[in-house]
């Protein structure tokens, strides 16, 4: 145990701080101050623009993160069809996931987790090429807001907030088609975003304030 621990806790300390840190400090170096260090290191990726094509596939740790609110915009070469269909982004699934995608003609953004499903959803007007989704911070939950083309077209509380993160192991976000474990059984998995998609732009909000002690707790709860 003690060569063991000491080895976790040296191996942390350089990962977390430039300062030096010698053998001989890990008698005192306790996780009162790891976690001081530790209040700044994010749980996943904590860039806050990202930009993804269709087929692109990204492992949470490498990929956005939700929870300090979100915007996301589509962008299509050419006017969408009247009466789309195609998955536009999935993150997670129906355990606990989020998924952006166009069902006749209807744009929808889901997000499922405990206690089920929730979405915004609104028709596309015909010849939109940019798709918005908005999504602002509340007290427990997230003010959504779709846009086409710079209009507003719905507006709505999500109901719940946004996770630090979707899976314990983290959850694949996949751009322009589904895999085959959905976020929700009403997405057409079959099909993929429309051919004239460019790109989905996902920009982020800063992580929300975190309690190391609180948060080390939840995590060793079972052990």
């Amino acid at each position: 145990y003690p060569e063991g621990r000491a080895f976790v806790l040296v191996e942390v300390k350089s990962a977390l701080s430039s300062q030096p840190m010698t053998a001989g400090e890990i008698a005192v170096l306790h996780f009162d101050r790891i976690s001081q260090d530790a209040a700044d290191v994010p749980f996943s990726a904590w860039r806050d623009d990202f930009v993804f094509v269709p087929g692109d596939k990204v492992h949470e740790t490498n990929g956005p993160s939700l929870a300090g609110g979100f915007d996301m915009t589509a962008v299509f070469d050419e006017p969408l069809a009247a009466g789309c269909s195609g998955v536009l982004a999935e993150q997670g699934d129906w355990i606990a996931g989020w998924a952006m995608y166009l069902a006749d003609g209807v744009l929808h953004w889901v997000s499922a987790g405990f206690g089920g499903e929730d979405e915004v959803s609104a028709p596309v007007p015909d010849g939109t090429r940019l798709l918005r989704v908005q999504g602002d911070l509340l007290d427990d939950d997230v003010e959504m807001t779709v846009f086409a083309d710079g209009t507003e077209i719905a507006a709505s509380r999500l109901g719940r907030p946004m996770p630090l993160v979707w899976a314990p192991d983290g959850a694949f976000l996949t751009v322009g088609h589904a895999r085959p474990f959905p976020v929700t059984d009403r997405m057409p998995l079959d099909i993929p975003a429309p051919d004239s998609m460019r790109s989905l732009r996902i920009r982020t909000g800063p992580p929300p304030e975190i309690d190391p002690q609180e948060e080390f707790d939840r995590v060793m709860r079972h052990q």
